[in-house]
């Protein structure tokens, strides 16, 4: 594999750095199955990517669509002739971790593969997936910071949920992965355009409200996933007069230049000070946009309360990006508890 197949990959990725494939698990497709749209999450060390090695399968449907930039591509493997050839072929696909795919249902037959994580050696920079063309969008970008904010009711800051797990000790730019990294380093460009405040953090959001599982499958499109019901397209809020809460904490706060943030908070009744602090959630923003809707909790927790049905309390853990403008900082530390 490592010596045959994986050389193949390097160099379809344009991956000069030495890199391995490691088994993760076989998958077996059977009439029905398919597995809903979704980004690789980090199964070890180092890994930047996921290889899929197709074994020989017959079966109908089961297209793979993998999407990254705004575009898409289908891949598809399925037995195309009467005389069933490709059911003894093999073949292999590799992506990046940032790119998003999902495997539409076999509509018959079975399709097996292995899927294998790709990684690089410890402290050797992670690949990222090729960027798209430059179509204008830092420009756009900047052009509308620029505006913002423009009223009250704009949110003061935005929060970018990063697709990466990162502990508070190894979270600094330097050690942000694939789409991570392209995140920092497009606001890192764009503030040196116009008076942006841009932070690292870590973040913890807590969610509340009445429970649905109305067929909402988790990934493998097998069982139910928990959601809070009827969420808004624009992340969390609700629609209807659906009561859902939401709690958002951010901490251990660091500039891109890995310089902390230089303001505390006293900590309850207390002398003590802590760099946690709680922001309203609908004074800010969370992007990417709606993904909380399909993003898998840290901590869930259902309460049954009879007649009303199932509260659910979900909460997310992990980094992101926090950035707001010059022009609402006054604004911004108030809404975190720092007294000017």
């Amino acid at each position: 594999m490592n010596e045959t197949v994986v050389p193949q990959v390097a160099a379809a990725m344009s991956i000069s750095s030495p890199i391995t494939a490691s088994l993760y698990k076989f998958l077996l497709y059977e009439t029905g199955s398919f597995f809903k749209s979704h980004r690789d999450s980090e199964k070890e060390e180092g890994m930047f990517g996921t290889l899929i090695i197709q074994l020989p399968s017959y079966y109908s449907g089961g297209n793979l669509q993998i999407r990254h930039g705004g575009k898409s591509k289908d891949f598809c493997y399925e037995t195309p002739d009467a005389d069933g050839e490709a059911q003894f072929n093999m073949y292999f696909t590799a992506l990046f971790a940032d790119c998003e795919h999902e495997v539409f249902p076999i509509t018959s037959g079975y399709r097996a593969c292995l899927v294998y994580n790709l990684t690089t050696p410890t402290g050797t920079p992670l690949p990222p997936a090729p960027p798209t063309a430059d179509d204008g969008s830092s420009a756009a970008l900047i052009a509308q910071l620029q505006k913002w904010p423009i009223g009250e009711d704009d949110p003061i800051f935005i929060a970018y949920y990063l697709a990466h797990k990162y502990t508070k000790k190894s979270l600094s730019v330097k050690n942000l992965k694939t789409t991570d990294a392209h995140v920092a380093s497009l606001l890192q460009g764009v503030s040196a355009e116009i008076p942006l405040h841009v932070y690292l953090c870590q973040v913890s959001l807590e969610m509340s409200g009445h429970a649905d599982n109305d067929e909402d499958f988790d990934e493998d499109g097998k069982d139910y996933m928990w959601r809070i019901a009827k969420p808004s397209n624009c992340n969390f809020y609700p629609e209807d007069g659906i009561d859902v809460e939401v709690e958002i904490e951010v901490s251990g706060m660091i500039g891109l230049d890995d310089r902390k943030f230089q303001h505390k908070k006293k900590s309850g009744k207390g002398k003590t000070f802590t760099d946690a602090f709680s922001l309203d959630a609908r004074s800010g923003e969370v992007l990417p946009l709606g993904i909380f809707k399909t993003l898998k909790p840290d901590t869930l927790e259902l309460q049954p309360t009879g007649n009303e049905g199932v509260e659910l309390e979900k909460w997310y853990k992990g980094a992101a990006l926090l950035f707001w403008p010059e022009s609402a900082n006054a604004r911004m530390l108030n809404e975190m508890g720092i007294a000017l």
